[in-house]
């Protein structure tokens, strides 16, 4: 029963931790695996990690404001790591 009762609580849990809508500046950033044009300065690196079922479209969401906070509009997306999922890329500021 105190299984049953904590995986319960974890779920509930999970569930409550929804995606915070995009803001209005993220909707415009690229997400790509493809190098940036040279025009492009990187200006930091964004880390963001998901959980399932919340997993991709929550990350490229979190993935693309944290881009904004950073200054950024186009994001080279590397790696993607762990159960939960670690989406890592490099930030540019793209004229």
């Amino acid at each position: 029963m105190k299984k049953i009762v904590t995986a319960a609580l974890l779920l509930i849990g999970a569930l409550g931790c929804g995606t915070k809508p995009i803001n209005e500046k993220a909707q415009a950033v690229v997400l790509t695996t493809e190098t940036p044009p040279s025009v492009c300065k990187e200006v930091g690196m964004a880390s963001v990690t998901g959980v399932p079922p919340f997993y991709p479209e929550s990350m490229r969401t979190k993935l693309k404001n944290e881009a904004t906070l950073l200054g950024g509009n186009y994001v080279k997306t590397e790696t993607v790591q762990g159960s939960a999922g670690t989406l890592n890329g490099t930030v540019y500021s793209c004229p």
